[in-house]
């Protein structure tokens, strides 16, 4: 085993990521065939993998020269991209480390009327969306900028990864500003707007909104963004999670797609 301290270069860092598909998660697996593999995602290193092993450890596998490591990567800033993968991959996994479960979320939307509603478009379809997200994180801006030019409703709970984009608080401080519409604060925000510090006391109803959304993420064992809930409006319950900026898969769930 070898193990090992890496930089990366930010600018790598925010591009990299995506789900890796079937015949990556085999390779992977044949590299470490005793081994129990709960989730594996890509790393900003082309071909190498961060795997959660059974017993919640992390490991990184490099299958094409069938190397093992154990160590951290961090960025040229210094910021710990190690940790952040983490998240990713614990996105969807609850606090005992197993997959979360959709039935789990069954009871969710009664729970929120803490998520901030936006109706982009006619609204209407067959569902809805509950987005999990963090200004700051450019796959999940993508995926608002998708959302916005499509007929649906989207309820927000931010979750923003302060560790990684530490501005990005203080942005959903200021789009969740009493009196101020979300739908407007998020376009003024993605045409450059200026933000200007918010108060962060509690005494902010702000900071308690977010403190809250933040909790019912908790609750719901994710961690990472962008996470996207699909609610059936007829059912009224969660039939399908998307994790990161799956447009393919998100498109489904659009109006007149079949």
């Amino acid at each position: 085993m070898k193990n090992i301290f890496l930089i990366v270069v930010m600018g790598v860092f925010t591009v990299f990521y995506a789900q890796v598909i079937k015949e990556e998660f085999d390779l992977v697996q044949s590299i470490i065939p005793n081994t129990k593999i709960k989730k594996v995602e890509k790393t900003p290193i082309d071909g190498l993998y961060i795997v959660m092993m059974g017993n919640e450890k992390f490991i990184y596998v490099y299958p094409f020269k069938k190397l093992i490591f154990f160590g951290e990567i961090m960025d040229n800033k210094g910021r710990n991209i190690t940790e952040y993968l983490k998240k990713n991959i614990l996105a969807g996994v609850d606090d005992k480390g197993e997959l979360v479960n959709i039935n789990k979320m069954k009871n969710l939307p009664t729970r929120l009327k803490i998520a901030e509603k936006v109706v982009y478009g006619e609204g209407g379809g067959d569902y809805e969306i509950i987005l999990i997200t963090d200004p700051d994180c450019p796959f999940c801006v993508s995926v608002d900028n998708f959302l916005s030019k499509k007929d649906i409703v989207v309820y927000y709970l931010f979750n923003p990864i302060t560790e990684l984009h530490p501005k990005a608080r203080n942005k959903v401080l200021w789009m969740l500003q009493k009196d101020k519409e979300l739908k407007a604060q998020i376009k003024l925000l993605r045409e450059g707007a200026a933000i200007s510090e918010q108060d962060h006391s509690k005494d902010n109803p702000a900071v308690r909104k977010l403190n809250e959304m933040q909790k019912l993420v908790k609750d719901l064992g994710i961690s990472g963004t962008p996470i996207l809930l699909i609610k059936d409006i007829k059912e009224n319950t969660i039939i399908d999670i998307i994790k990161g900026a799956d447009m393919k898969k998100l498109s489904q769930y659009m109006r007149g797609s079949k």
